[in-house]
């Protein structure tokens, strides 16, 4: 900086001179504001910094998030186009109190152009020191050295917000091209419009953040409404309409696809409900909502796919009657819980496929959870097909013996094994 502005004074003859001594010294002044607020930033916790500087800013742009916050609509009315508060008032007795007063020597910049013309005069440099007036820094001599012409106070109030929206290096200047990136503050009506688009931007979060409570409130509000509905329905038709066309209401709608959809579990839990049997149809839409398809094996739901949630489906089998129960057995040993791609014949590379389904296909994590839920015979003949996979392969076999005696005998795992020649 002194270099610069020494070749300056030395040669200053015109007006662009004297706006490029303003410049230096209005960006030094704006500086050394950056310096002290960036070691209150670094002075917080990493994992906090951006919280203080959000609340500093809060705090100092006067913003009120209750008062000033946009009123949502009523539940299902729309709320685009509502406008989004972005007015501020700076706060002046802040600024003074929690800054200002802790870098009171920041004024002095502003007098070292008056010191270096009298230093560099030729005839008594002497004389011209000692005739600097010792009230010096009034309101209007630093306006003038920083060749501001707005309030001095608003200049102060603009260098300390600057320094919260652009708080490190890479937000203030480009080093690639050396060019600056944030705003002179010789155009107050400028940074007033960055200012502004802080305050919209902290609103417009705060009305995001309302917008999404009223969304989770409309979808709990159809949520109850879908599965009340489906409840009371009277006939599987209705039950199964319910459920895939769902509830529409303003711009929500919510359906019950899938056992991932809202309301799956509020509606299959208030069927689980023992005292509850004034539900219509009750065991046929638990059944529905287990298996996907009706006692028929028809595909209704959920494109006839099984649920695979184990402790759902054992609380469904103690509701069904011994009728239903059995119905389900033989489903489930007809179609199994999850079905294969590529058709019958064609096994995945552990061996398994739709002839040959493994525990996971009957709704199992682990073979052991599938013996704690299934009868001895039904294990003894799972044991018997799933020979060579599944972990039940003999230690005695080794997995590349396995494969040239599955080769030799025309199958893996139980299915038909063709051979790429």
């Amino acid at each position: 900086m002194t270099y610069p502005l020494t070749e300056l004074i030395l040669r200053e003859k015109n007006e662009i001179d004297k706006i490029f001594i303003q410049k230096i010294i209005r960006s030094t002044y704006e500086f050394e504001v950056y310096q002290y607020v960036r070691k209150l930033i670094r002075k917080q916790n990493p994992e906090t910094s951006d919280n203080f500087i959000r609340n500093s800013l809060i705090e100092l742009l006067n913003i009120d998030l209750e008062k000033n916050r946009t009123k949502l609509n009523p539940v299902f009315e729309n709320d685009d186009n509502l406008p989004i508060y972005e007015d501020y008032v700076p706060n002046i007795k802040i600024l003074k109190e929690n800054y200002l007063k802790n870098i009171f020597w920041l004024d002095y910049i502003v007098a070292i152009p008056t010191l270096l013309r009298a230093a560099l005069d030729e005839e008594n440099p002497f004389e011209k020191m000692k005739n600097i007036p010792n009230n010096l820094l009034t309101n209007d001599f630093i306006k003038k050295e920083l060749g501001i012409e707005y309030d001095l106070d608003l200049f102060r109030f603009n260098c300390v917000i600057q320094c919260f929206l652009f708080k490190d290096k890479s937000g203030r200047c480009d080093s690639t091209n050396k060019k600056m990136l944030i705003s002179d503050l010789f155009y107050n009506n400028h940074f007033d419009k960055i200012t502004k688009k802080y305050v919209k931007k902290v609103f417009q979060e705060e009305f995001q953040k309302d917008k999404n409570k009223k969304t989770k409130e409309e979808i709990n509000i159809l949520k109850n409404a879908i599965v009340e509905k489906a409840i009371n329905s009277d006939s599987i038709t209705d039950f199964i309409d319910c459920l895939n066309n769902g509830i529409k209401k303003g711009s929500v709608e919510i359906t019950i696809k899938n056992p991932d959809s809202i309301g799956y579990n509020d509606l299959i839990n208030s069927l689980f409900e023992e005292n509850n049997n004034t539900i219509p149809l009750k065991q046929e839409k638990l059944f529905i909502l287990v298996t996907g398809r009706n006692e028929n094996s028809d595909i209704l739901w959920n494109q006839g796919n099984h649920l695979r949630d184990i402790n759902k489906i054992q609380r469904a089998k103690k509701i069904f009657d011994k009728d239903l129960l059995e119905k389900y057995e033989k489903m489930r040993d007809e179609c199994g819980i999850y079905l294969y791609r590529g058709g019958d014949e064609k096994c995945n590379r552990h061996g398994h496929s739709n002839d040959l389904p493994s525990y996971w296909a009957f709704g199992y994590h682990s073979i052991s959870e599938m013996k704690e839920n299934e009868k001895d015979s039904f294990m003894e003949d799972y044991y018997s097909k799933h020979t060579r996979c599944c972990g039940l392969v003999t230690k005695e076999l080794s997995y590349r013996k396995m494969k040239k005696k599955g080769k030799k005998e025309g199958s893996i795992g139980g299915v038909n094994y063709k051979s790429s020649s």
